[in-house]
């Protein structure tokens, strides 16, 4: 879970933070500290309200030169790689019955040199001319605006931008494939998934029925989301976390992200089903879900994918629609002393991509690289973790 603080300062609050973050403190202490000054919910019976937020920085440094620059006699080992910043507010408010949140953050990352040596690189592999590489990188958005409100004592219904978490994985997602995730400014994530989760636009249920230790959740996915929130998302411009050796390639001069493709319409409605409950000390779930693949696949110009022409040069990325049905159990052992989880998904007609080697148009059978068409296969997936 997010680490955040509640103030009622909320300036000075912040600006603390922001203070302790830039001297490598930790910032979540600051705002506990912070947090002392003021109280928690401020307001009357029929309106309360609530503002906490954060503002972090992060640097890296590369510890070996990258091969990519070393092969244009440009040393990289010992340079700053990544300095980035970023600040969010997240409001709650209670009007009545009803409960509101507004989540927003900005994103901003300075252009290192080394980022200056991997987009000058671009010109060397002919794909100059391209957006900023830290155009992959800033952001300003409001990650989630919802509102829910309940009905009777048992049912609650959430509608706006908003997460949802299905599914016992931490990393290795099995069933917690109704959202994306952002991996384009880090590749692997220390927790806090909510951070790097791609919310989206939908309705939400929740039935409580105490007589059988459960609960049914819902939801729908009008199709009213953007393009950028569809699918994960990687560090395409060739960036620090492109995929050796592709660091200094800008892959958007050949591709295009296509969420219009009839497999994969961001348009279409989508959603899902899950029970969870309690039985003989363990908590399970079973759920089914049709959402868009999370990670893209190729439809090249050499195997369009189903007929459909492509928009972006070489080749589009698309997410075709999938269907899960998985479920998930977890429980407390006195004799390990830890919690153990697991989690198994099948997936119906998951996405891949045909065809090895290096890229090579000249070759009508297989151009390389994953471009020649796109293969679908029931896949099963399963996870076990404990956690101590």
């Amino acid at each position: 879970m997010r680490r955040s603080r509640t103030f009622r300062r909320t300036g000075t609050g912040l600006a603390v933070a922001a203070a302790l973050a830039m001297m490598g403190m930790p910032v979540a202490q600051g705002a506990e500290e912070a947090a002392k000054e003021g109280g928690n919910w401020a307001g009357t019976d029929d309106f309360s309200f609530q503002l906490s937020g954060y503002a972090r920085a992060w640097a890296s440094f590369n510890l070996e030169d990258q091969p990519e620059l070393s092969a244009v006699g440009k040393d990289s080992a010992g340079k700053l790689s990544m300095l980035r910043g970023s600040v969010l507010l997240d409001a709650d408010a209670k009007t009545g019955p009803v409960k509101w949140k507004v989540i927003g953050r900005l994103d901003r990352e300075y252009k290192t040199n080394y980022l200056e040596d991997l987009e000058d690189l671009r010109a060397t592999n002919g794909t100059a001319g391209g957006k900023s590489i830290t155009e992959n990188y800033n952001n300003g958005d409001i990650r989630e605006f919802w509102a829910e409100i309940p009905i009777g004592d048992r049912i609650t219904v959430k509608a706006g931008k908003q997460q949802l978490v299905w599914g016992e994985s931490d990393f290795f997602q099995a069933m917690d494939l109704v959202h994306g995730y952002d991996y384009s400014w880090r590749l692997f994530f220390e927790g806090e998934n909510e951070e790097w989760r791609k919310p989206l636009i939908m309705v939400s249920t929740k039935i409580r029925i105490p007589e059988a230790k459960g609960m049914i959740a819902a939801f729908v996915r009008p199709g009213w989301d953007r393009c950028e929130d569809i699918g994960n998302t990687y560090d395409i411009r060739g960036g620090r976390w492109f995929f050796q050796p592709y660091r200094g390639f800008d892959l958007t001069q050949v591709t295009d992200k296509n969420c219009d493709h009839k497999d994969g319409d961001m348009d279409d409605v989508t959603g899902g089903i899950r029970w969870s409950g309690e039985a003989y000390g363990l908590n399970y779930s079973i759920a089914y879900l049709t959402t868009f693949a999370a990670d893209p696949v190729a439809s090249s110009s050499f195997r369009p994918h189903q007929g459909v022409p492509v928009t972006g040069g070489v080749f589009d990325l698309i997410h075709p629609k999938i269907d899960v049905l998985g479920a998930t159990v977890s429980g407390y052992s006195e004799t390990l002393d830890a919690v153990i989880s697991a989690e198994v998904a099948f997936t119906k007609d998951q996405p891949y991509n045909v065809g090895t080697g290096a890229f090579n148009p000249g070759n009508a059978a297989n151009p390389g690289i994953g471009l020649n068409g796109i293969k679908k296969k029931d896949t099963l997936r399963t996870m076990i973790r404990i956690d101590k």
